[in-house]
This record gives C-alpha cells, sequence and structure tokens, in this order.
C-alpha cells in the first residue's frame, strides 16, 4: 500500500528596536518621537516522501529582512487620575532576502521556485502603518485600568503577491485589536494585572500560509511586577491565545490552534 510521510516546521519573528524622546509642554499635553528599527526573519522546513509513485521533497528555505519607520505619540492628562493616549506608527517597508539552504533537494528547489521563493531574489511583506489610541484610569493608590484600541492599514501595506499573482492587500481587511487590563498592589514593591486582548486580523483562509495563519484570537494573560530597586522593575507574564477557526472556500485547509505563552521583562524609568 502507498505510502506518504510529511512533516513541515516553521517561525517567523521579529526583533524592534526603538529610541526616542518625550517632551511635556505643560500639565496636561506630552509630545513624543522616535525611530524604530525591525529585523524579521521567516523560516520553513518541510519533507514529503511518497513510496508509489515515488516523491521525494525537502525544504529548507529561509528569509531575512530589516526596515526602518517612526513613532509619533500624544499624551493628555485631563485629570490627575485620567490619562489619554494617541500614537501613530509608521509603514516599514520590508523587502525578504531569500536564501535556500543545504537541505533543500532538487525537488525542494523545485516548489519553491513555483511558489516565488526563488534563491537569490527578496519578496516584499511590509509592516503596516498603526493607529493606536489608550486611556489609564487610577481608581486609588493600588488600583488602576486602561482600555487600549489598535488600527492597522493593511490595505495600505505592500504585503506581497497572492497565490493567482494579484495584490495580497486587495485580499484582506484591515486589523483592529481592542484590549483591556486591570493592575492592582499586591505590596508596596509587588504588582499584579490581567488583562484581555481581542484581535481581529482581516485576514482571508483562501490566501493564508498553512504554516502560518493569521487568524482572529482571544488572549487572556496575567502577570507580576516587582521593584527591585528604585525605577527598576522585572516583569513575569503567562497567557493563553485561542485562535478562531477558518476553513478556505475549497474546504481543503482548516486553521484552528491554541498557544500558550510565558513573557519577561526588565524595565527602567528615568
Amino acid at each position: 500500500m502507498p505510502t506518504t510521510a510529511m512533516k513541515l516546521e516553521a517561525e517567523s519573528f521579529g526583533l524592534a528596536f526603538t529610541l526616542g524622546a518625550a517632551h511635556q509642554f505643560n500639565d496636561w499635553l506630552s509630545l513624543s518621537l522616535a525611530a524604530r528599527y525591525i529585523n524579521a526573519k521567516r523560516a520553513q522546513e518541510a519533507t514529503i516522501n511518497k513510496a508509489l509513485p515515488a516523491f521525494d521533497a525537502s525544504i529548507d528555505v529561509e528569509q531575512d529582512a530589516s526596515g526602518l519607520g517612526g513613532v509619533l505619540g500624544v499624551d493628555f492628562f485631563p485629570k490627575d487620575w485620567l490619562t489619554i493616549g494617541l500614537t501613530y506608527q509608521s509603514w516599514i517597508s520590508l523587502d525578504y532576502d531569500i536564501e535556500h539552504k543545504s537541505g533543500t533537494n532538487p525537488v525542494g528547489t523545485n516548489i519553491l521556485n513555483a511558489a516565488g521563493l526563488v534563491d537569490g531574489t527578496s519578496v516584499r511583506s511590509d509592516l503596516p502603518a498603526l493607529l493606536g489610541a489608550g486611556a489609564d484610569v487610577r481608581v486609588s493608590d493600588r488600583l488602576r485600568w486602561e482600555v487600549s484600541f489598535r488600527y492597522y492599514f493593511n490595505r495600505d501595506a505592500d504585503l506581497g503577491k497572492a497565490s493567482d499573482g494579484s495584490d495580497l492587500a486587495d485580499k484582506i481587511s484591515d486589523s483592529i485589536e481592542f484590549g483591556v487590563a486591570v493592575e492592582y498592589a499586591l505590596l508596596p514593591k509587588l504588582k499584579g494585572s490581567l488583562g484581555y486582548l481581542y484581535s481581529a486580523t482581516g485576514g482571508n483562509a483562501d490566501y493564508m500560509t498553512p504554516e502560518l495563519p493569521e487568524l482572529n484570537a482571544n488572549t487572556f494573560a496575567g502577570g507580576f511586577a516587582w521593584e527591585v530597586v528604585r525605577d527598576l522593575d522585572l516583569q513575569f507574564a503567562g497567557g493563553m491565545a485561542t485562535y478562531a477557526g477558518q476553513t478556505d472556500s475549497a474546504g481543503r485547509f482548516s486553521y484552528d490552534r491554541n498557544v500558550p505563552f510565558l513573557a519577561f521583562g526588565v524595565e527602567y524609568t528615568f
């Protein structure tokens, strides 16, 4: 009996470095301006082995890109207990340089070339511009809560090409995120927090990358912040992102996943 073995692994991540400055003009207004540098990477490994008819494909490909953009922020302080913030992050042009690694065999090379991932070339996939707003409400010395909203201008960015050669940005919608969080001072130097984030990516299942689908999600998280010394905090967080399932119009792919996560951070204020 013919047997088929398949294996697929993929990762995608980006590192962002931001450098800027802020100035408070008076008791109710502050402005900030910053430059942001992005270094992004995508990697995919796959093997397909079939006995009858004989078929052996091996894929190992990496894509690297970097780009520079700007960030503008405005903070309002209408009350001592209320802060309202607005931010705009510019789109960042990202051209991913494609490299076929040694694990790619001739059959895998043909598959990658047919998908437009030709060794030594590049593909465009920008980081869209972002408009965000938020409010921070200090209920008491120990309790505060915040709400936030973000809008991603996907359709104004160059996101590359769809499988039919058309612009991918024409196949999807803009994205939105809405979040709410509460923080409570458990001890003078220890704070705990809980939060929720809803993300609507605007993705279309017919044009998603099977191994890296962009899905709507509900994310729940909790964390702690410990002030080790004055102005220096250690932060710990964890949670679960629950992604909404989507199926493409032909019924070929069904996407559904839950992702737990942990995070650690160091914050110094001066």
